[in-house]
């Protein structure tokens, strides 16, 4: 062979051969992945700091044992509701429970609370609430639909759907009440969505820095049913949050046009009426007062924007719940 003829296959050898080695190796990192790099990258994805864990009584003994302040004290450690005051706060369902602790506490703050609820209560007269509007009824469309006539002080900054109900006998296979999961569902998914809509109709939710909350609840994340509900039951609930999630990341994706943002928060293991199901765990588990989730909420509010517009974030710990 000629010393040219030499020259040209040993240039081709050098320019193809690293070509088709590079996609050689590229072709066998894509189809045949080691076990190794599988592992460490599923180990990563489960291990995310970035996420809340599943089990209840663990999240709680691992904040105990770290001494998380931002968990067990976060009036403590950094709580600032400053920010928040001299807006307009509306809170459906503030007569009581946890929508009543959210009024005392936006009241504390020096916000302008817009109490809507069904009826008032002697807890809630005594704040003075700004507006008051009784009559409101989260299931029925007509209620709803005239919402916004009744709202008369202005644009609302922060939209708090907290009304909810939990059906309390235990639903299992020969136990269900399909009649109380559809009101389950129509309360907890439908009625935030229709009193979004009315408002968001009407120009009363405020443009460019308004924020709608959703107070779902970690029972909502499908993903972690089989740790939290590794036997089944409360169809109705986690139904109910569950579509009400969906609702909210839909509200956050055709809001964010506005430059309004959607917090989906669960609030956290709180002592009232509606998980009184369940006060012999309660203190197993973290629950605490309403006061306290009422400041867990409100800081989550504050922290709201529309970078982090329709994400579930856990209220206790201020980590994302995986859906």
């Amino acid at each position: 062979m000629s010393s040219s003829v030499t020259a040209f296959v040993l240039s081709v050898f050098l320019v193809v051969g690293p070509i088709n080695s590079f996609r050689t190796i590229i072709r066998n990192r894509l189809l045949r992945p080691s076990s190794s790099s599988c592992s460490s990258f599923s180990s990563s994805l489960k291990a995310s700091p970035e996420f809340s864990i599943p089990d209840q009584p663990q999240r709680f003994a691992n904040a105990k044992a770290a001494s998380n302040e931002r968990f067990l004290d976060i009036e403590k450690s950094l709580y600032d509701p400053s920010p928040l005051s001299n807006l307009r706060v509306a809170i459906t369902g503030a007569n009581r429970g946890i929508g009543l602790a959210l009024a005392t506490e936006a009241t504390s703050f020096g916000a302008k609370v817009v109490a809507l609820c069904r009826s008032s209560s002697p807890e809630l007269d005594a704040l003075n609430p700004a507006e008051t509007i009784t009559g409101v009824d989260v299931t029925d469309d007509e209620i709803c639909s005239s919402l916004g006539d009744k709202v008369k002080g202005g644009p609302i900054d922060v939209l708090i759907n907290n009304a909810g109900y939990f059906y309390e006998p235990e639903e299992k296979i020969g136990s269900m009440n399909f009649a109380e999961q559809m009101k389950m569902i129509d309360i907890c998914a439908l009625g935030p969505l229709r009193v979004t809509n009315c408002l968001a109709m009407k120009n009363l939710i405020r443009e460019k820095t308004g924020k709608v909350i959703m107070i779902t609840s970690q029972g909502g994340s499908v993903a972690w049913r089989t740790t939290q509900n590794p036997t089944g039951g409360d169809y109705g609930h986690h139904m109910s949050k569950s579509a009400a999630n969906m609702m909210a990341v839909l509200l956050s994706q055709e809001l964010k046009a506005k430059g309004i943002s959607v917090g989906v928060f669960h609030p956290g293991f709180n002592k009232t009426g509606m998980t009184a199901k369940y006060k012999e765990i309660w203190e197993v588990e973290g629950a605490v007062d309403p006061s306290i989730g009422a400041k867990r909420v409100f800081h989550e509010v504050g922290r709201l924007n529309i970078e982090r517009t329709g994400r579930f974030v856990n209220c206790e710990d201020g980590l994302d719940i995986p859906w």
